[in-house]
């Protein structure tokens, strides 16, 4: 009786600790900040790539305005700022900064915590990108390469212009190591990294 006992606890502690689940880490978002400064005519005559970068952190506010134009929801109906072929929304934007790596969930507008390394040196394969305040990467699950990208090219040029709007710098990148980009942030088979986007304030 007492083997029998000893056998189900073993089998019920086991179970329970299969089935728990590591708590995710998130981070609260503010509301995207509609008001702007300067008009859309505006902004397009002062978007540029620019691979120079100074050290100053962007804010919270800044950074959730900017994933709110690159693939945010602005509609009742769940839509985005891009559009998506069928509206297949398969576009993912991972920030990589200092404090980890997290991907953006547009519904609830927040961020979820993939790593707690800081990635950046990986994207770090030209000496300008060491300096940015973070880098956005555009990963998706399209199984058509050239409509994932186009997805990619709609986000990373919505981010442009509110960089050109906001002052700062970016730049879009592919030259890095995608398959060990794809392993630090535990991407899915079906996941692809089409294109990164490093952004900061300018060099002091």
């Amino acid at each position: 009786m007492y083997i029998k006992s000893l056998i189900a606890a073993v089998i019920i502690s086991v179970t329970a600790a299969s089935g728990a689940k590591a708590e995710l880490v998130t981070q609260s978002l503010p509301k995207p900040d509609m008001r702007g400064n300067r008009a859309l005519m505006q902004c397009l005559q002062k978007r540029e790539s620019v691979r120079q970068f100074g050290r100053r952190a962007v804010s919270e506010q800044i950074l959730a305005d900017m994933l709110w134009a690159a693939v945010g929801v602005n509609r009742q109906n769940g839509k985005r700022t891009i559009p998506t072929a069928l509206n297949s929304q398969d576009l993912t934007v991972y920030v990589i900064k200092h404090d980890g790596a997290w991907q953006y969930d547009a519904k609830k507008h927040k961020l979820i915590q993939v790593s707690d390394r800081d990635l950046r040196p990986l994207l770090a394969t030209q000496d300008y990108a060491k300096e940015a305040a973070l880098d956005l990467v555009y990963v998706s699950t399209s199984d058509e390469a050239l409509i994932g990208a186009m997805h990619a090219g709609s986000a990373y040029q919505n981010v442009g212009l509110y960089c050109a709007c906001k002052g700062l710098n970016n730049v879009v990148r592919g030259y890095f190591d995608k398959e060990d980009l794809a392993k630090a942030l535990n991407l899915c088979e079906n996941q692809q990294i089409m294109v990164t986007q490093a952004v900061g304030w300018p060099a002091d």
